[in-house]
Order: C-alpha cells, then structure tokens, then sequence
C-alpha cells in the first residue's frame, strides 16, 4: 500500500466541520474514519457521501459494535455495504456473530478493539486485569485471528508483539493480519487524552499497516492542512524506507 492508502483521518468534529475538512483534502487523502458522532449527525447516510466524494474514497467506520451475539449478526447484516473496516468490542464469539452477520460479503473488514490507546497498564490493572497489558493485548489479538477476523485497533506499542507471537504461531497465513493504530500524533504534537501514542514514524517502523490521526489534522488552521498530511506522508515514508533497509540487511547477513 501506498502511504496515502495507509494514513485514515478520523472524522470527530462536527458535520459540517467534516465536511469541509473533507473538500479541503481532496485528492490527498483517500480514507476517512467515521465515528458515533457523524454517523449520528448524518443518519448514516454520511458514510455514502464519504465515498461518493471521489477518488477512490474509502470508509472506517468505527463505531465498537458490542452486545449479544444475535444484536452483534444483525448490526452487521445493516451496515453500509460502502464500508471498508469496522469496528468489535467483545470476544472471539463477538467476531465470529459479525461474520455470519456479513452474510458471505467479505466486507467490511472485521476489527477487534484490544485497549482503548487513552488507558495504560495502570488503568488495566486497576480494572482488575493480570498479568501485564502486552500479554492481555497480544491474546486478544490471538483470539481476534483465530475467530476469523481480519484485524485489531491495537497501541503501536504492541504492533511488534502481536506480529512476532502470530508469525510464531501460524506463519504466514497471518501476514495479512490487520494492526491499525489509533491516537498517532506528529512529533511535540498534543497528544490529547491518548496516554500511549506514536508518531508517524514510530508507528510504520514498528509495523503497523493503517495509522488513524484526527485532531493533529482536523484542528490545524484551514488552509494548512494539506501541509500537515504532506509531513505526516513524509514521516511515514521515511520509516518505511528504513524498514525496508534493515529487512534486506538482515536478509542479507542471513
């Protein structure tokens, strides 16, 4: 993939303010995210006017589907056919439910949430968890494979845990995993309420495929945001690079 397919802007401002957001990216970016606040603001129907902006527009929607198995199959039988990826809060069953909803359709893409990036081992034990918050996610992610789902919301953190204890356990037949990686935030940016969050960078040379960036985009003045999408490609390119440099390396002295 391409560094603009990569990078999805989340939409968490206001519709209108989306809107224009969207008109003033044009061509530059390719993939939205979508949360509870347009997608009510809009009735839905705000994910067909994502993708009827051209150019290959693509749609996150991320909205944590979570509830009993039969609620999870028919929610996902109603989503937007237009929808690329969305998002399970839940368990392998919760996945499994989602896929039978997708009645046969390979889309969307099944994301299963591992922790929220705005809580930290801290917060995972204070809610009564074991162990450490990488084996907890790492598991989870586990789980997410085996149940049929094509991916996790995972902290960049973990990205290269999960890639190492999935190709240990089944190969390659886990290389096209999804890792998408929320809360990134240009470097000495506001990282907000996330209180584990990467750059660009950081993000692509510990292996994740998608990164989600909204405020860092969103909140720039109008007129600049373009810019800020143009640096935010180059400091992922540049991870990129260097990725692809210490692969052929390592390939090499083997």
């Amino acid at each position: 993939m391409t560094m603009q397919e990569r990078l999805i802007v989340a939409l968490d401002e206001s519709l209108d303010e989306s809107r224009a957001i969207i008109e003033e990216l044009g061509d530059h970016v390719q993939f939205y995210k979508i949360g509870w606040r347009c997608f009510l603001q809009g009735n839905g129907a705000f994910v067909s006017d994502v993708v009827a902006a051209g150019k290959g527009k693509r749609v996150f929607l991320d909205l944590k589907i979570h509830d009993i198995d039969v609620t999870v199959e028919k929610a996902m039988a109603s989503l937007p056919r237009d929808v690329s990826l969305t998002t399970l809060y839940g368990t392998g069953a919760t996945v499994r439910a989602a896929r039978e909803g997708r009645n046969g359709h390979g889309t969307p893409a099944l994301l299963l949430l591992t922790w929220l990036s705005s809580l930290d081992e801290a917060d995972f034990h204070g809610m009564g968890g074991q162990g450490s918050l990488r084996d907890f996610v790492v598991a989870r992610a586990i789980e997410a494979y085996e149940a049929g789902g094509e991916g996790v919301i995972a902290s960049g953190e973990h990205v290269g845990a999960i890639r190492s204890e999935l190709a240990k356990t089944y190969g390659k037949d886990a290389d096209g995993f999804l890792l998408v990686v929320p809360g990134v935030r240009l470097a000495g940016g506001d990282v907000h309420e996330h209180k584990r969050s990467l750059t660009p960078y950081e993000a692509v040379r510990a292996g994740a495929d998608y990164l989600v960036m909204g405020r860092p985009v969103a909140r720039s003045p109008r007129g600049k945001r373009v810019e800020v999408v143009e640096r935010i490609f180059a400091d992922m390119a540049r991870a990129d690079r260097e990725r692809h440099r210490d692969t052929a390396g390592s390939s090499a002295a083997w």
